[in-house]
Formats: structure tokens, sequence, C-alpha cells
């Protein structure tokens, strides 16, 4: 806690006093929120400004930060679900994927693996092929996937349809991946990803191709 310390960031009341507030809508549960002045040592409630969105995106693209979160005003809270009524507006393209396998390495990285073969789940709860990421990766981190992806592999293909190329160890699909990349292709894989990191607090089946 002294090297890496911790706030508590509530952005959302979802029950007071004894009572649901989901069926509320969101400037009355902000406004609750804010009565509730939770600031202190490790825990605040951060900022929201009705309006003016434009200003807010191209202010958080000049402090490098992924983007902003848009949300309708008179949404109620929709828990275990992607609500359309909130919005992540990014000023990069980023997005989670679930890694489901790798490429061996080869070159200056023979003795590691060459590229993640990751997927996004589709509506009907299929892993569908994403492409391969093989940039990004720092020693650390290419230790770190190693250790974790030799204790997950598999003899099946988690992926549904489309399959990454013939070399590839298949994995059980529990790691979650981010990725920043420039554009999806038509054929539904990612075109020029480079990793940035793991996700270990997301739930592989909650990766969903981001709009």
């Amino acid at each position: 806690m002294r090297d890496i310390p911790v706030t508590y960031v509530a952005f959302d009341l979802l029950w007071l006093e004894g009572h649901s507030t989901l069926a509320l809508p969101y400037t009355d549960r902000r406004k609750l929120l804010a009565e509730l002045d939770l600031n202190g040592p490790s825990w605040r409630c951060p900022a929201h400004r009705e309006g003016d969105g434009a200003a807010l995106l191209q202010a958080s693209d000049g402090q490098g930060l992924e983007g902003i979160v848009a949300k309708r005003l008179d949404s109620p809270y929709e828990p275990g679900r992607r609500s359309g009524a909130w919005i992540k507006i990014k000023n990069h393209c980023v997005q989670e994927v679930v890694v489901g396998g790798f490429t061996p390495g080869a070159g200056g990285r023979a003795a590691s693996l060459g590229a993640l073969a990751v997927g996004v789940y589709d509506d009907e709860g299929h892993l569908r092929y994403a492409g391969k990421v093989g940039t990004g990766f720092t020693e650390a981190t290419l230790g770190v996937l190693l250790r974790e992806l030799e204790s997950l592999q598999s003899a099946d293909s988690p992926f549904e349809g489309r399959g990454p190329p013939k070399n590839t160890v298949f994995v059980k699909p529990r790691l979650v991946a981010r990725v920043e990349f420039r554009e999806w292709t038509r054929t539904g894989t990612l075109r020029a990803p480079a990793f940035k990191g793991l996700s270990p607090d997301a739930e592989p089946e909650s990766v969903v191709r981001e709009t």
C-alpha cells in the first residue's frame, strides 16, 4: 500500500439507507451521491459534467487518457449487462481481448512466444478469432505470459469458426489482455494491434467487440 496507494472511486450510487436506487435516473443518483460528500484519504467521488462532451474528450486526449464515458441523464442503472445508455468514447482504439493461444517465437525470441492469438465473444457466447498480437511486449511481460500460458495449454481450439495459423499452441481462454490498434478489418480482425498489458480483473466471458 505504501508503494502503490489505492483510492476507491465511487462513480454511482446503487443503494442508500436500506433502499435500492437502481431505478432512479442517473441525475438523481448522482445528486444523492454528491450529497454524501465521499471524500477521504483513500476514497472519493469523481467530478462529472453535463454537456460539453467534445471539449471533455479533447481535454482527456491532452492528458493522455483513454477517453470518456457518456451517460444518458435519464437512464436507470442496469446491473449485469452492457447498457446502451453508457457509451465509452475513446481517443485511441483500445480493446480487451481473450487469449486463446500463442505462436512460438523466432529469431531473437526463439525461446519465447511470437504472438498471442486472441478473440472476442459474440452474442451467442462463442469466442471468435480476432487476429494475432505480436508487438508491445517487454522482457518482463513475456516472462509473465509464458508462465501463465504454459499452465493453460490445451489440445483443443477455444475459437469457433475461423481459427489462427496452424502452428498455434492453444490455451484455455482464461487470460484477458488489453491492446491498442488502428481499426477493425472487414474480416473482423484487429489491424496493427499492440499489447498493453493483462487485465487480471476482467471476466473472459464478458469480453466483446467494442464499437
